[in-house]
């Protein structure tokens, strides 16, 4: 009974949490993604293995479900339906690392431990932001589970086919992932062989076992090349599919751009000082105080003291009694301790480039991520070794349910208190005339070092869009016309040639963004766009070929389109009105092609210059 209420407590705390909005504004590698994801006319999943894959490759497959979803759903284009993926893998990854945790720890240290996790800041920001992370989180903690689950049966043919779905997602996704998951892969087999040398316990040959692996690894092949006949290419490169030639890693970017990088001695050292401040989430020089500034390319701590320091008593815990005689004990912990050093070793070698305006640190809380499935493994090791004490002592039971409550409000306090102060400063801005602000504006640790200052510039252009779009807002509620053509001075976006849009420098972007940033304050909205009648180009780098934007014969969107041989533009509208409230539009031409449509829809409407 007691486990039930729970478990039913914790499905609600889950549905809860998930509920709570991210930031208001795009961050700056999901600005990358929404353009990569929308602004082309046609739309095609390719499930290409990014030969990239990194953080800021945009050609992922698994976030462009969120384009599937809002077109065939009916669903409106808005920041919650665009993040919506990400959400969803959060919840499959946390749901993923209960059953991982109750096999090891039982229910309530799983429950008690994943309820932490899930409230954790970083964990709760990436939740909300559609990057790569929380799909590869997904892929990788399937894969520890499945392993676990063969582990119980080696001659289960389920457990063996269901370990190839981790292997693929793991294989689309992050690049980072697939390193941590073929060195874990490995360590499995290892400990497979040993335990059958020494103890003899599988009941099954050591040929059946790899008969059985590499018929897996068969099967999650082909299902790759089925799904893109590129994918087989891609691993016959099986060096690079590992380790890309543009990793920011020491060991292979101190060849590629030698005399540029740090030695490995300055390298380990700066970024063991950077993994103690994220652990520990003490003030130091490389991380921000500020949870949001993540979205902009600022380090966050992943841990608070307290979580710290329990972490810690879990490790010293699991370390002290590695030299127990029971066999299937001793191969767990030494399992959670092989997934820490994965998981901490290959962060100590990201690369530390030199440049004129200083250092330039790679290591990111996109691979501090990982560290938390780790690290919360051991607070369930630690939260288990209580319970199981707690039946001799009446204190430790409630001790440890203070503790758990505790920590839980502590988080979520952090995360509303980081999300008050961050709009705090969205509305100051948006009432301050002045269309730039400064870099102390959103950075608290004013002795933050890195070469990130210039990512302010993301917020402030965002914070651009936000302002427009809630001017026009109130604009168009004193307007009694059924539609307004707005004509935008794109001169007023200062920040037209930041770092972050260095991809889209050369195409349409401004009424694309400022479009969506209209949609998400529920305004019927849309936007005139060039149609680019060249071949199909690879405009975002890495990525899938796409012409931005496409052929109008190859449109498959819900979309008003017209076609105009002439002047060649289209009407893009996310909305599913037969004509939009609103028509943003760049120039002259753009203007009088938006006044043709709505005049021939005997649609009233004005025109205003903004």
């Amino acid at each position: 009974m007691q486990n039930k209420v729970i478990t039913i407590v914790f499905l609600f705390f889950v549905f809860s949490v998930s509920l709570i909005p991210g930031a208001e504004i795009l961050g700056d590698w999901e600005s990358l993604y929404f353009y990569h994801n929308f602004a082309p006319l046609e739309f095609y999943i390719d499930f290409k293995i990014s030969p990239r894959a990194n953080i800021g490759n945009p050609g992922y497959s698994v976030l462009e479900i969120s384009r599937l979803l809002i077109e065939n759903l009916g669903l409106e284009l808005n920041l919650s339906n665009f993040r919506l993926p990400s959400k969803i893998f959060s919840i499959l990854t946390i749901f993923t690392f209960v059953i991982i945790l109750k096999r090891l720890f039982g229910l309530k240290a799983a429950i008690f431990t994943s309820a932490i996790l899930f409230s954790n800041p970083i964990f709760y920001l990436y939740m909300n932001t559609s990057t790569i992370v929380m799909a590869s989180a997904f892929g990788f903690v399937l894969l520890l589970e499945r392993l676990q689950k063969i582990d119980e049966n080696y001659t289960s043919l389920f457990h063996w086919m269901t370990l190839s779905v981790p292997l693929v997602l793991i294989s689309l996704n992050y690049g980072l992932v697939r390193i941590y998951s073929a060195i874990i892969i490995i360590f499995w087999v290892f400990k497979f062989y040993l335990n059958c040398k020494k103890y003899n316990v599988h009941g099954i040959s050591l040929p059946y076992f790899f008969r059985r692996f590499f018929i897996t690894l068969f099967i999650s092949i082909l299902f790759l090349s089925i799904l893109n006949k590129e994918n087989f290419y891609s691993l016959l490169f099986f060096p690079t599919f590992f380790i890309p030639q543009s990793s920011e890693s020491f060991l292979l970017s101190n060849i590629i751009h030698k005399g540029q990088t740090l030695d490995l001695g300055s390298t380990f050292l700066i970024n063991l000082k950077i993994i103690f401040e994220t652990l520990t989430g003490v003030e130091g020089n490389y991380h921000d105080k500020a949870l949001f500034n993540v979205l902009a390319g600022y380090r966050y701590p992943i841990l608070n003291i307290f979580s710290f320091l329990l972490f810690f008593l879990g490790l010293i815990l699991c370390l002290k009694n590695l030299h127990t005689r029971k066999q299937n004990h001793n191969t767990s912990n030494i399992s959670l301790i092989i997934v820490l050093i994965v998981c901490s070793i290959l962060i100590l070698t990201s690369t530390i480039f030199k440049s004129e305006e200083g250092l330039s640190i790679s290591i990111s809380n996109h691979r501090f991520f990982f560290l938390l499935f780790p690290i919360f493994s051991f607070l369930a090791y630690l939260i288990n070794y209580v319970l199981k004490r707690s039946i001799n002592s009446k204190l430790l039971t409630p001790l440890t349910y203070i503790v758990v409550v505790a920590l839980l409000t502590l988080n979520i306090n952090k995360i509303f208190e980081d999300k008050d102060n961050f709009n705090n400063i969205l509305s100051n801005n948006l009432k301050n005339k002045n269309p730039t602000t400064s870099w102390d504006t959103w950075v608290e640790n004013k002795n933050y070092r890195g070469d990130v200052k210039k990512l302010t510039k993301h917020f402030d252009h965002h914070l651009n869009y936000l302002k427009l779009a809630k001017k026009i807002n109130l604009l168009t509620n004193d307007k009694k016309k059924e539609s307004l053509i707005l004509k935008i001075d794109t001169n007023k976006f200062i920040f037209n040639k930041t770092p972050n849009f260095h991809f889209l420098n050369n195409y349409e972007f401004n009424t694309f963004f400022l479009s969506f940033y209209l949609n998400n304050l529920n305004m019927e909205t849309a936007w005139v766009q060039n149609i680019n009648t060249s071949s199909k180009i690879n405009i975002i780098g890495f990525s899938k070929n796409s012409i931005f934007p496409v052929n109008l014969n190859q449109s498959k969107l819900q979309l008003i389109l017209l076609k105009d041989e002439k002047n060649k533009f289209v009407l893009r509208n996310y909305n599913r009105e037969i004509y939009p409230k609103i028509i943003l539009v760049e120039n002259s031409d753009q203007q009088e092609f938006a006044s043709n449509f709505l005049k021939k829809k005997s649609v009233d409407f004005s025109i205003i210059n903004f």
